[in-house]
């Protein structure tokens, strides 16, 4: 939990500051690539998905609640300081991801919502259409 907590951590301040920073990357990569190959194939984002999405449905309900989310960003303020994470931010963030994924306007995020947009999101990552998620891809990310 504490590896996925870190992967977490690092991707969220990545997305946060807009950074290409070389461990920001390689940290992306080792949270995602199983087979420790330096790439991210899209079997091992699709495992990697279903795993943080396991370990946030806390209730097993097969759906995010907010309070779930909420947990998320709190794990990942444990592992950032205080000074690299804006808390009116993470609530932003969490109801920008309920927007997002929330297809049926019920207020959670299922599984199928959750896992709805992988393919998009491989695809815009995969930044030379090479099927794999490298380092240099995470970078220009």
């Amino acid at each position: 939990m504490k590896f996925v907590g870190l992967g977490l951590a690092a991707l969220m301040l990545a997305a946060a500051s807009g950074a290409t920073a070389n461990p920001q990357s390689k940290a992306f990569i080792k949270n995602f690539d199983a087979n420790g190959d330096g790439e991210i194939t899209m079997a091992e984002a699709e495992s990697h998905r279903e795993q943080v999405f396991s370990l946030l449905d806390r209730d097993r309900s097969d759906s995010l609640s907010r309070e779930e989310l909420v947990r998320r960003i709190r794990m990942v303020e444990q592992v950032l300081s205080e000074n690299e994470i804006d808390k009116k931010a993470s609530s932003d963030s969490i109801d920008a991801m309920i927007a997002q994924y929330d297809k049926d306007k019920d207020g959670e995020i299922s599984f199928a919502e959750y896992n709805n947009g992988i393919k998009g999101w491989f695809k815009r990552k995969d930044r030379n259409g090479d099927g794999v998620i490298s380092a240099d891809d995470a970078r220009r990310a």
